[in-house]
């Protein structure tokens, strides 16, 4: 509870804006309509980021463990650190959408509860532990592979995927974005007149500060990049008083990337 005291002074400091953000997230003000389309939704992402297999061996894991939890009690203490925060999420998918991302502290505890019960199997004479590890390392090395260079799917396969399938389409040809605007920014410094850039997300912001030279230049106190002014926060850069360029930049030049 010591080290909780930080986030709870600024969070008072700031009108409880976490526990606000994560409301909003959560849904809480809207009305519960039960659904299971969520709840499959969840499920299938989680399978999907997790590996199939993994993803598998850690609910039966999960699930046949307890006899053996009295002699080893550090599958309890990984059950305990991962299960709460993973099924407390797919619960909530009843009411409404979970993110894929919202589990992340309960990975590694489960991945270690799956690790342990599975090689202590293993050791009893299961055979097929191994063969579905195997399966399962194939698989992942695969879909890294691929995912990490979506092409190779059109050059294996001749496939193209969708834009709004494809999970690189938040990162394809940022730097060059980033000299596009750069470029700009210059033409607009020639005529004389100071320029500075307005990103609609956090997004873009933040990566036109990493891959512009001369934003990164004026970190931490004078940057260059900013997100459009809100009168609500909806992202880090609205607590960060340097980021309050309509304070610091009135009169000169700006230019909005959308």
């Amino acid at each position: 509870m010591l080290a909780t005291t930080p986030v709870l002074v600024w969070n008072w400091q700031h009108d409880w804006v976490t526990l606000r953000h994560v409301s909003d997230n959560a849904k809480l003000d809207k009305p519960w309509h039960p659904t299971l389309g969520f709840f499959f939704d969840f499920a299938g992402q989680e399978a999907g980021l997790l590996n199939p297999v993994f993803f598998g061996a850690i609910l039966v894991a999960v699930c046949r463990f307890w006899p053996r939890a009295g002699s080893r009690p550090l599958l309890l203490y990984f059950f305990a650190m991962g299960a709460p925060v993973f099924f407390g999420y797919w619960l909530y998918t009843f009411h409404s959408r979970v993110q894929a991302n919202w589990i992340a502290p309960s990975v590694l505890p489960l991945v270690g509860l799956m690790a342990m019960y599975w090689e202590q199997r293993w050791r009893e004479g299961v055979s097929g532990v191994k063969r579905w590890l195997v399966a399962g390392l194939c698989l992942g090395a695969a879909v890294v592979l691929v995912f990490h260079e979506t092409d190779l799917l059109y050059r294996i396969a001749r496939l193209h995927l969708p834009p709004d399938k494809d999970p690189l389409r938040r990162v394809r040809a940022i730097s060059g974005m980033a000299r596009a605007v750069g470029q700009a920014r210059q033409d607009l410094l020639a005529e004389g007149k100071e320029t500075f850039i307005i990103a609609a997300h956090y997004g873009p912001a933040s990566q036109i500060t990493f891959y512009l030279p001369e934003a990164r230049l004026g970190l931490p106190g004078s940057p260059l990049a900013y997100v459009r002014a809100a009168k609500v926060p909806k992202n880090q850069f609205f607590f960060w008083p340097e980021y309050r360029y309509q304070d610091f930049r009135k009169g000169q030049n700006a230019i909005f990337v959308s």
